[in-house]
């Protein structure tokens, strides 16, 4: 199915699969609002983003499409926003401790959220979401790493450093505990209105928002434990982000508590797998199985495949199978750069079990005794994977 799949920049004509698809998605998603108007900003403003000639980051928003090939819909968004905070309110709570003395003059500290208005002075990653029927083979995968893809590309675009703020936890009727427990008695709003307004504008939250700091130990146990964690439907996205070098900040969604993860744009592996391709190929059959996000084009007209691939590393060629989506790509021209979807995994020295063979098994030594042996070599050799 990621074969017959591309992702290419937002286009006016998207308004209506987009609504329809902001419509499956469960309340909490803020950045892809059910809300046909804000939507057609959106897309309209991305628009405008990509054409810009940009020296210096400011405000622009870049949203990506991915569009199945076979009905020709769009069945997923991405999105990443130039520059946090500079030109728009910004608001997070910073967790941290509360240090006081009790009557026998010993130090306590309590677990508080301080309100934070300082800009991260990053780029962030948003508004992926991808249509259920979906989210397997890889494209869920795809369309939140091409982001990096066109990062890498257009570095002038973007800060040096990366954030991403991820869905807190919330019920399935929009409900949000964070909200409903800590905010709502402050805002006299449920959680889907809050969330509706600060897609117009932030500046409401300045009016409603505690200032003082809110003490964690003070709140429900139920409240307590889902600080910081992210949606269910969001784990899978968390756990790319971490895969890809992005560590937890300290940071905090105000509305729903989900948490932060930033990440130096240079240091991100999905960011340095990027590579400029001087020489493309169709091949019926290849024998590599390996996954590469491929782009042609060039400016703002361009598109990304995702296909399988093999590749000459030092000749910066690769061959690829020959798709419907590959079809497409040509059409826009030659492949212009390409990333592998998964990093590559290497091996120092591999022992494997065959080296348990080589072990003379006397009647004098248990089995567990010569695994034991094996075990602790291959320990004090470090024959451990990493990523690339």
């Amino acid at each position: 199915m990621i074969e017959n799949l591309i992702v290419r920049p937002v286009e006016i004509n998207d308004l209506e699969d987009i609504y329809e698809l902001s419509l499956s998605a469960q309340s909490g998603l803020s950045t892809l609002p059910k809300d046909k108007l804000l939507i057609r900003e959106k897309i309209q403003k991305s628009l405008d983003s990509f054409k810009q000639n940009v020296t210096k980051p400011k405000d622009e928003l870049y949203l990506f499409a991915m569009v199945d090939l076979i009905i020709k819909k769009v069945i997923g968004v991405s999105a990443i926003l130039a520059n946090v905070g500079n030109y728009d309110s910004f608001y997070a709570y910073e967790q941290g401790e509360s240090h006081h003395k009790d009557s026998k003059h010993s130090r306590l500290s309590h677990h508080v959220l301080n309100l934070s208005r300082e800009p991260f002075q990053s780029s962030e990653l948003c508004t992926l979401y991808l249509h259920p029927q979906y989210r397997h083979s890889g494209a869920g995968r795809f369309l939140s790493l091409v982001r990096f893809l066109y990062m890498a590309n257009h570095s002038n675009r973007f800060r040096s450093s990366v954030i991403a703020e991820l869905r807190g936890v919330s019920n399935e009727d929009g409900s949000c505990p964070f909200w409903d427990v800590v905010m709502k008695p402050f805002f006299e709003m449920p959680f889907s209105e809050a969330d509706k307004l600060s897609q117009d504008s932030k500046d409401f939250i300045e009016e409603y928002i505690p200032k003082s700091p809110i003490f964690v130990d003070l709140l429900p146990h139920s409240v307590q434990a889902i600080i910081g964690q992210v949606h269910p439907l969001t784990a899978a996205a968390e756990k790319l982000l971490i895969s890809e070098g992005f560590s937890k900040t300290n940071y905090l969604d105000v509305f729903d508590a989900g948490p932060k993860y930033a990440a130096k744009l240079e240091q991100i592996k999905a960011y340095n797998r990027v590579k400029p391709c001087e020489l493309s190929t169709i091949s019926s059959a290849l024998g590599s199985k390996n996954m590469y996000i491929v782009c042609s084009g060039t400016n703002d007209h361009f598109i990304y495949g995702c296909v399988q691939a093999r590749e000459q590393g030092a000749l910066n060629s690769l061959s690829v199978k020959e798709t419907l989506s590959m079809k497409t790509l040509f059409d826009y021209g030659n492949i212009m750069s390409y990333m592998r979807l998964h990093p590559k995994v290497r091996r120092s020295n591999q022992v494997t079990v065959s080296s348990i063979n080589k072990m003379t098994v006397s009647h004098s030594q248990s089995f567990s005794n010569v695994f034991s042996k094996w075990h602790d070599r291959v320990v004090r050799d470090e024959h451990y994977t990493f990523y690339r």
